[in-house]
């Protein structure tokens, strides 16, 4: 980026832990790929879940500077879905992103830079995968929108490619179970799931629905097509449901370089009760999903506790004397974790270090 006009760009990092997984042929975007990101009715969809308040308003401060950027309301939108919104998945906002930025391609150069670092600074601090996302996107200092649209294209084939080895690989460890327990929603389980029913597999489903995030109601929608057995439980009466479970399926945010992960509220109670019940617990993500060592540190996460005033207190006077705030995040140390599915196979915790 040295020798170009104007001013400093805004530096959002290196993107080795990306360069190092990727190895698949550039693809060209395809004319699918374009028409989705431009579809209207992304735009209006993007505005819709905004207005029926699906928001965890935990940066209205930093939305409205970036709405003092100049972004229009259907790009602010989109924005507020990537780092504020319910809308779930790490792979996900990855590609919300890559939307975002093809889609205010062209504009001045230092409000391009300042709205990629307030992703990576926020979201992608969250969830590497987002920031690692964002640093592929850009590293060739190409800002066309041609040139966005067929390096995302890119991403989007690197990603389908790291999921179909791990779904298959995850499909294999799982053959015989019966019973599998998943708490909090994750595409990455949901896929597994999917993997399993398409080869002939009938597990029954246990879904504990967390009472912070309803993360198990998107598994309904989603899974409900597959007419498996399943059971919509509450979070706290996980452990009457571990009984001849094979497994606790958990998805991740983030994977840390010790073999932990990172994942919402009630994934580390979830794990201890299943090591409690002898239940094997199985975090689902690809490695790209890892931190950098240098991100694993104790250093408190730029996005603010989610004041959850509003699940804990309906009907109940609002009182400057009652903290209703919480972390949505938590860990899941490795030794919680019997195996983690990858695209590299079931690995152990601490074996996932050393694989690149």
């Amino acid at each position: 980026m040295a020798g170009r006009a104007g001013p400093a760009p805004v530096s959002i990092g290196r993107s080795e832990p990306v360069r190092r997984t990727l190895n698949v042929h550039d693809r060209c975007a395809s004319d699918a790929w374009r028409r989705r990101i431009d579809l209207p009715a992304n735009r209006r969809c993007c505005r819709e879940a905004l207005v029926t308040g699906d928001r965890r308003f935990r940066l209205d401060h930093q939305l409205k500077a970036m709405g003092d950027q100049g972004l229009d309301p259907s790009e602010l939108d989109l924005l507020a879905r990537i780092v504020d919104g319910f809308e779930l998945g790490a792979s996900r906002h990855a590609e919300l992103a890559h939307e975002l930025l093809i889609q205010i391609a062209g504009t001045e150069q230092s409000r391009f830079d300042a709205i990629a670092k307030f992703i990576v600074d926020t979201r992608g601090a969250e969830a590497p995968v987002v920031a690692y996302a964002v640093r592929w996107l850009l590293e060739n200092d190409q800002r066309s929108r041609p040139a966005l649209a067929a390096r995302a294209a890119h991403w989007t084939a690197l990603i389908a490619q790291l999921r179909a080895k791990l779904v298959a690989g995850a499909v294999d460890h799982l053959r015989f179970a019966e019973k599998l327990i998943l708490f909090d929603y994750s595409g990455t389980v949901a896929d597994i799931v999917e993997g399993l029913a398409a080869h002939g597999q009938r597990p029954t489903l246990t879904i504990a629905e967390s009472r912070a995030l309803d993360g198990g109601r998107p598994y309904l929608r989603r899974l409900a097509r597959l007419q498996l057995p399943m059971r919509f439980v509450f979070d706290a009466a996980l452990e009457q449901e571990l009984d001849k479970a094979q497994a606790l399926l958990l998805g991740a945010e983030s994977l840390t370089p010790a073999g932990g992960l990172i994942n919402t509220l009630g994934s580390r109670g979830a794990a201890r009760l299943a090591n409690a019940h002898g239940v094997p617990v199985l975090g689902c993500a690809e490695l790209i999903k890892r931190q950098a060592a240098a991100d694993h540190s104790s250093a408190p996460s730029p996005v603010p506790p989610r004041d959850f005033s509003d699940k804990l207190l309906p009907g109940v006077e609002r009182s400057p004397m009652i903290d209703c705030r919480q972390d949505e995040l938590e860990l899941v140390p490795p030794q919680l974790i019997d195996y983690l599915l990858t695209e590299h196979g079931p690995l152990r915790p601490q074996a996932s270090m050393g694989v690149t």
